[in-house]
């Protein structure tokens, strides 16, 4: 186990020494550029109102829980901890 943490610590080490020019001239120093994550699929995200499994728009809000949360469903009580 210690052997996997310093073998860990040690490559942690090397890839901070490698982007820092210590081997020689660092990464970003030789032109190249960090391409920000683009969106695969933009399109496929939707906003609007959560749907419930049957199909329609959830619109139950009851003052036991969040959306989603089923009218008949009791709140959770805790019971208080003797110091």
């Amino acid at each position: 186990m210690r052997f996997l943490f310093l073998a860990i610590v040690i490559a942690n080490l090397a890839v901070l020494a490698l982007g820092e020019g210590v081997f020689g001239q660092p990464p970003h120093a030789s032109g190249m550029q960090i391409n920000p994550p683009s969106e695969v699929n933009p399109q496929a995200v939707r906003l609007g109102t959560p749907v419930s499994d049957t199909g329609s728009p959830n619109t139950s809000n009851s003052t036991t829980g969040g959306p989603g949360t089923p009218n008949n469903a009791t709140p959770a009580t805790t019971t208080p901890r003797a110091p």
